[in-house]
């Protein structure tokens, strides 16, 4: 493998990100663009006093290390979770690859410059998770606290996606040499949820460990806080050598197990779906039968199981939200029925075909967790909570999916899509606790917003419609 070659490959992919984001939607206009910077910075700025004030009256310089131990136990269980959902986002990204083929570069080249972005994504997930917190810690601790946020916080994301990845590699290239292509992202990605959750399920039981070690003035090592524990016991310089040699062997581990090439996946699965006399027919047929669709469905049913499993009360109905997250693709996944001879439709009414064939999606798609509720009739209040989120979910990520349209299925749009879709919820979020609106009055916001959600969407579909029309009328023949 050549160096020389991978970050050329991985420049080419940086021009193409920013050529192709941010030509589509509203990233064209720079104000839009400044604009969602400015919601991002204020959005931040609420987040680091809501955990300024958080951990004021919580934290002294004596726990910083009781701090950083049960830190790390949060670190690796959310750089997991961003590994797993960055993959799911790469799954097709064998057609990103497929304008490369004329460079003269090895397959392995190709695989492990995406895999940077892969890596650039999954890191950049944490650290906006969790920067408030940091920011807020040496706000109120000063620069002596930099060092537990490095062993509590950075070296453990960085080891976990490493080892991550080195353990996805492995059963990605076994899945190839038994000829498990198609399947092979389906697999990995069950499996993979499946380790989430044996790793969360001894959640509990490290962090009273942990505390209980800590309070008793043992210096222990669990494990997962081993890079604290070196820093206690021999201090810091031998700690990052510690981690420098850790994670040059795991980088190394990294490459040399990468897949000799990217796993092709159908871009639609054969899915029987009943025949009925409707217009929304086509439009359900083509979100049902996305291969996305059903690793997303798997992933879904995995971890309502293994939260049914573990009893935690109505959990188990949080994995209905999975269902709803391919809503960002729901414009661009129906374009082939808008290309058909007389398929066209007013943008309203594109917009109806669209929301309704996702709640028929998420409605027969649910039955299966929902059926657990049998089990906990206690849990129907919640089922309906639930559901009545996934409606208000399909109807945001339409809104941002038309907004941001995806070009061949690229995941770097997709990345900026449920960016911005997590930005609107959290910023809403911080406001509604800012206000502290009365009930009345924050129903009417939530009406408001849904809405004009609606409105928006339209408005964004009549626009694409009108793109479409100009550049079919500019490559028209005279």
């Amino acid at each position: 493998m050549r160096l020389s070659h991978v970050f050329a490959l991985a420049r080419m992919f940086l021009v193409y990100f920013f050529r192709r984001v941010l030509s589509y939607g509203p990233l064209r206009n720079p104000a839009a663009l400044f604009g969602l910077i400015a919601l991002a910075a204020a959005t931040g700025v609420g987040m680091f006093l809501v955990a300024y004030q958080f951990l004021d009256s919580l934290i002294g310089p004596e726990s910083l290390e009781l701090l950083a131990r049960l830190s790390t136990v949060s670190t690796i269980f959310w750089t997991l979770i961003a590994f797993l959902f960055i993959k799911i986002l790469f799954m097709k990204a064998d057609r990103l690859l497929q304008f490369t083929l004329q460079l003269p570069a090895s397959h392995r080249e190709r695989t492990a410059a995406l895999m940077i972005y892969e890596a650039v994504m999954v890191l950049s997930v944490i650290g906006v998770l969790f920067l408030p917190f940091s920011s807020a810690l040496v706000a109120l601790l000063g620069l002596g606290s930099i060092p537990h946020i490095a062993t509590g916080l950075a070296i453990p994301a960085v080891l976990t996606y490493l080892l991550a990845s080195t353990s996805f590699n492995v059963i990605m290239s076994a899945l190839l040499r038994i000829g498990l292509g198609r399947q092979a992202h389906l697999i990995t990605a069950v499996m993979m949820a499946l380790s989430i959750f044996i790793y969360n399920a001894n959640f509990t039981t490290l962090v009273r460990d942990i505390s209980e070690d800590y309070l008793g003035n043992r210096v222990s090592n669990h494990y997962v806080d081993v890079f604290v524990y070196v820093s206690a016991r021999w201090g810091q310089p031998v700690m990052w050598l510690a981690f420098l040699g850790v994670g040059g062997l795991l980088l190394a581990l990294v490459v040399a197990s990468s897949p000799h090439r990217y796993p092709e996946v159908h871009k639609f699965t054969r899915t029987p779906i009943p025949g009925f006399v409707s217009p929304v027919w086509p439009y359900l047929a083509a979100l049902t039968r996305r291969w996305e669709n059903w690793v997303t469905v798997a992933v879904a049913y995995v971890c309502a199981g293994m939260l049914f499993v573990r009893g935690d009360g109505g959990t188990f109905l949080y994995a209905l939200g999975l269902l709803v997250t391919q809503g960002i693709y729901a414009y661009s996944a129906t374009e082939a029925l808008r290309r058909l001879p007389g398929f066209g439709r007013r943008a309203g009414s594109e917009v109806t075909m669209l929301l309704s064939a996702q709640a028929i999606q998420l409605a027969v798609a649910a039955l299966p967790i929902l059926a657990l509720v049998a089990a906990r009739p206690e849990t129907l209040a919640d089922a309906g909570k639930v559901l009545a989120a996934c409606v208000s979910a399909i109807i945001l990520t339409t809104l941002v999916g038309i907004l941001f349209p995806h070009d061949r299925d690229n995941p770097f749009s997709a990345f900026v899509s449920y960016a911005v879709c997590v930005l609107l919820i959290v910023s809403l979020g911080i406001m509604v606790t800012v206000l502290q609106l009365p009930a009345p009055a924050l129903w009417a916001a939530v009406v408001i917003v849904h809405v004009l959600a609606v409105f928006y969407s339209v408005l964004g579909i009549r626009s694409l419609q009108r793109k479409a029309r100009h550049a079919s009328a500019a490559v028209r023949p005279a």
